[in-house]
């Protein structure tokens, strides 16, 4: 293998990349979402609170922004991977270039990697760019502190993202070696996007609440003893929930950033990235799942197009 071809290839990967619309429609699409729920959940949040005054306390901002941050990464970040993954090569075949581009004394493993590196660099981009404009906005609008420990976790939570998102590259780089045409490979990999975020919790909730309906009363309960039956049921019904999710990519990246953002941030920089660690540790199970979802279709991948033959 070549670097310095691969070097090309990641230059005019990442070049083609930054001039697409869609790179920047993505960083605005992050951005508009994560001002809308975190100018809505602060509002909220300040009205339950004046609702109970006996409870009152000062808004920890920090905490909805990363709460905030977490929901639209969930939402966003499968969509960043699949749209700089589902034209990788059945584009190139769709145009004509890809023979053209493997006659030349080019592998076709440098070929792959060159195109994953530079849409990885891409994503990075994307990730790291709507993240620090979203984080200065609510630093301006929320007085937020930029202190050590909220940049640390900020790192953190942009190095699980790039993951995250890679997975979903690399599941929408398969597809897209086996089709043949680029809207074909594009409806594949957002369907398989949209059933696994989506419809998956969807039945999962409405197969829960079918076998676990809520109590039905007689009439002779007292209101204490009907708040704790509900109570029970709720319960009940998130549990069941929650085994039955815990399979889902969304579930696993959720429960990682989570075990990062409830550090408390009061630490010194070395007690802070102890305690991260031994979050991190503690979601072993979730990270490893998420490097395998990453490294797993990429190994597929490059496997396959090695192999394929040009049609």
């Amino acid at each position: 293998m070549k670097w310095n071809k691969v070097k090309t290839i990641i230059s005019f990967t990442f070049s083609d990349n930054i001039r697409m619309k869609r790179t920047f429609a993505l960083i605005a699409l992050f951005i508009l979402l994560f001002v809308t729920s975190m100018r809505f959940t602060a509002i909220t949040f300040i009205r339950q609170a004046l609702r109970t005054p006996h409870l009152r306390k000062a808004p920890d901002f920090s905490l909805l922004f990363f709460q905030n941050l977490l929901s639209n990464l969930a939402l966003l970040l499968p969509f960043i991977g699949v749209m700089f993954g589902y034209d990788v090569v059945s584009g190139e075949r769709e145009r004509g270039t890809l023979r053209i581009i493997l006659v030349q004394p080019i592998y076709r493993d440098e070929f792959l990697l060159g195109k994953f590196l530079g849409s990885l660099i891409t994503m990075i981009f994307i990730i790291t760019v709507s993240m620090s404009i979203s984080t200065g906005i609510s630093a301006a609008l929320y007085g937020i502190v930029l202190n050590t420990s909220i940049l640390w976790k900020f790192l953190l939570v942009i190095l699980i993202s790039t993951l995250y998102s890679t997975a979903w590259y690399a599941i929408s780089l398969l597809v897209s070696i086996f089709s043949r045409r680029t809207s074909i490979s594009a409806l594949i990999s957002i369907a398989i996007a949209l059933i696994v975020i989506v419809i998956a919790p969807i039945i999962v909730t409405t197969y829960v609440m079918m076998t676990n309906p809520p109590p039905i009363f007689t009439g002779s309960e007292s209101p204490q003893s009907r708040q704790s039956m509900i109570r029970e049921w709720a319960m009940k019904v998130q549990r069941i929930q929650a085994q039955l999710t815990s399979f889902l990519p969304d579930t696993q990246f959720r429960r990682l950033i989570r075990s990062i953002v409830i550090v408390k941030n009061d630490l010194a920089l070395s007690e802070l990235i102890l305690e991260t660690s031994k979050a991190m540790l503690q979601s072993a199970l979730s990270l490893t799942y998420i490097i395998l979802l990453a490294i797993l279709p990429l190994i597929a991948s490059f496997i396959v197009f090695i192999k394929q033959e040009l049609k």
